[in-house]
């Protein structure tokens, strides 16, 4: 068993990056330029006045002209335009939703507030998802008042906030969410930054310098807590890598091991009946994808919208452990917008509503089962369950890192970007995110949706003009 440390560190937007919220009767104007949509994001694009237009009023200016417009500004969208307004492109991003930040797309988990007390953090997640697709309830409430409204018989329920009537429940991914605001999930993600393995790449998936290079923009790093324990710290002092063991010999112990554990001891030992630092780190370790364990393992501490922690129970003595499975791509499982796009029935912010179809086959349930199993035994040598917070099985889509809706491959009969991630049969329209994946991984999906983003980007530079303009007949 492999076991990894990572920890990334989020970096906000560039400074040179403008951000808009969105506003349905905006537009942006671009100088024969590159429109980019990371997938999934249901956003609405905008215009931003000039500096001229603020002084006499936005609503009759003319628009700004710009050589990119990105939909989207969580890290996927940062990405994009980090690279390509270093790369001297004038760049607009357009979001839907608020900043909750002085800093654009801070993480707001960085807070010191939910530093001292992260399952806080899990309330804000709970708040800043919005579920996609929410089958409408048909169950009538035989103890309403009878004057009280009631949908029709010929209607088919309710559609305000991403209900949807036509969503079936047996295959829906009932916890697939959105966040609307600026810096979209990257403003409570958990910041977990892998590079699937082996077994799980394939020819389509970015190169090793697009990820190294993604790896530098994230800030990845395996050693943030490189000696930080008292543990670590401790046999640093007494010899570092030089130190061995010595057998059983108090003199050998002396000065050193007093003055490096006595303000510890006497100050939690004393007011606090756990013996760890209250700045000590929490654990953080990441299991991968291997042959004979075919799915990625998370052992660390932090907030999710689910298994809340008792306020009576000390979070350090708490750990999270999180399996993720693959599952693979195939027809069946898909998202489809045209049910409703027929019927008028669109999301809470006027687009397309997603219909999903999403089940599993008998090989992945058996492989869940076994997942199960391997979780079990592990979470068993570590201690006791945390009421509420039993082993179980999440909703689909939980996990937040659904791909392959808008898979990359080098055919538009199965794909829909190519290696690029320009779309088929376009000349400056380019997608990114997680959707790109072209193959079914159990890791957090994050760096590698970065790392299509830097090659995307790298290609729109490598076709642009020295004035900053795109040429769209370039990029053919």
């Amino acid at each position: 068993m492999q076991v990894r440390p990572l920890v990334a560190t989020w970096r906000p937007l560039s400074p040179a990056t403008r951000i808009t919220t969105a506003a349905p009767a905006e537009r942006v104007s671009l100088r024969h330029g590159t429109a980019i949509a990371p997938a999934g994001s249901r956003l609405l694009p905008a215009r931003r006045p000039s500096a001229a237009a603020a002084s006499h009023g936005a609503g009759d200016a003319a628009a700004e002209h710009y050589d990119v417009v990105i939909i989207g500004s969580g890290p996927v969208g940062s990405a994009f335009a980090r690279k390509l307004v270093a790369g001297g492109q004038h760049v607009c991003m357009v979001d839907a939703g608020p900043r909750t930040s002085s800093k654009p797309g801070a993480h707001l988990k960085n807070a010191y507030k939910y530093q001292r007390d992260v399952n806080k953090f899990a309330d804000h997640i709970r708040g800043a998802l919005q579920t996609l697709s929410v089958p409408t309830n048909f169950a009538s409430v035989p103890t309403l008042d009878p004057l009280a409204f009631n949908p029709p018989p010929t209607a088919k329920g309710y559609v305000r906030g991403n209900q949807n009537p036509y969503q079936s429940q047996q295959d829906n991914l009932p916890a697939a969410a959105a966040t609307y605001n600026v810096g979209g999930m990257g403003t409570h993600w958990t910041c977990s930054c892998p590079r699937p393995t082996e077994i799980e790449r394939n020819w389509l998936f970015p190169s090793d310098e697009a990820y190294s290079e993604a790896e530098n923009i994230l800030r990845v790093n395996q050693k943030a807590f490189l000696n930080y324990s008292i543990r670590d710290r401790t046999l640093n002092s007494v010899g570092g890598s030089s130190a061995r063991p010595g057998g059983p010999a108090p003199e050998r112990r002396g000065d050193i091991v007093a003055r490096e554990f006595e303000p510890f001891c006497r100050h939690d030992l004393s007011v606090d009946p756990v013996p760890i630092p209250i700045d000590d780190a929490d654990p953080n370790q990441w299991i991968p994808v291997s042959p004979e364990r075919p799915w990625h393992a998370q052992v660390h501490r932090d907030a999710f919208a689910y298994g809340d922690a008792p306020p009576n129970v000390d979070s350090r003595l708490i750990v999270d452990l999180r399996f993720f499975g693959i599952v693979s791509q195939r027809f069946e499982n898909h998202v489809e917008f045209h049910t409703c796009a027929s019927k008028g029935v669109t999301d809470m912010m006027g687009l397309p509503q997603p219909t999903f179809h999403y089940k599993y086959t008998a090989e992945e349930k058996l492989l869940m089962h076994n997942m199960m199993e391997d979780m079990c035994y592990y979470a068993s040598k570590v201690g006791g369950y945390l009421p509420g917070s039993e082993p179980q099985f999440m909703k689909p889509g939980l996990s937040l890192h659904i791909h392959g809706s808008t898979r990359v491959g080098d055919s538009p009969e199965d794909s829909v970007v190519g290696r690029t991630g320009r779309v088929h049969g376009t000349k400056n329209l380019f997608l990114g995110g997680n959707g790109l994946i072209p193959r079914a991984i159990a890791c957090n999906p994050t760096l590698t949706s970065v790392a299509y983003a830097l090659q995307a980007s790298e290609f729109i530079l490598r076709n642009s003009s020295s004035s900053g303009a795109s040429r769209p007949e370039r990029l053919a």
